[in-house]
């Protein structure tokens, strides 16, 4: 697997699938108007899918949790 945006769980992937934003840390704050200006626009990083960082993490998909953490049979008829 590649280690890029697209791949990342942090990645929310736009319209055109070749950019997208990235949801590891909360919005940043951005004033158009400067520090006079009334309006705070609050934003998520817009990031290239094919960008890469050093906080990525793999993507969590149904097969992930079926291979990495399997449950016990035991737990599961615990569980019913």
């Amino acid at each position: 697997m590649k280690e890029n945006c697209r791949t990342c769980r942090f990645y929310s992937g736009g319209f055109d699938n070749e950019s997208g934003i990235c949801r590891r840390f909360p919005p940043q704050a951005f004033m158009p108007g400067g520090y006079d200006g009334v309006d705070t626009i609050w934003k998520f990083p817009e990031v290239a899918a094919s960008s890469w960082c050093g906080e990525w993490s793999p993507a969590v998909t149904d097969r992930n949790l079926l291979t990495e953490h399997p449950v016990p049979d035991s737990e599961i008829n615990r569980r019913n």
